[in-house]
């Protein structure tokens, strides 16, 4: 069955980027918690959303230049994710919401549960 999970989220690599984005998520909130920092969950969207941003920007790059060579050249490609290629667009934006709807439904359930 997680073999399964595994191909279905390989056909679709925004959806991919956004499960593996609320896990890295997950982990950074729960560490956080532990520690008794408030709002681990936005901290953990920001991580994500910070991993995918420079992840993309980096493969933008890649593109540019693919023998590596000249990377003094293209070191300012890709600092504005609408002018990326359109999968790569995708690639980032699914996380992204992501991990944000997770932080603001995750904040306003805790909100709810100390208003009872």
């Amino acid at each position: 069955m997680f073999r399964r999970l595994i191909d279905f989220l390989a056909l679709y690599p925004p959806l991919s980027h956004a499960v593996i984005a609320v896990a890295m998520q997950a982990v950074i909130a729960l560490a956080l918690g532990l520690a008794r920092v408030r709002q681990g969950w936005w901290f953990g969207a920001v991580f994500a959303i910070g991993f995918y941003f420079s992840r993309k920007k980096f493969e933008v790059e890649l593109h540019a230049d693919p023998s590596g060579s000249h990377k003094a050249l293209t070191w300012d490609l890709g600092w504005i994710p609408a002018l990326w290629p359109a999968a790569y667009q995708f690639q980032f934006y699914a996380p992204a919401a992501a991990v944000l709807l997770v932080a603001f439904l995750v904040e306003r359930a805790t909100r709810s549960d100390k208003e009872r």
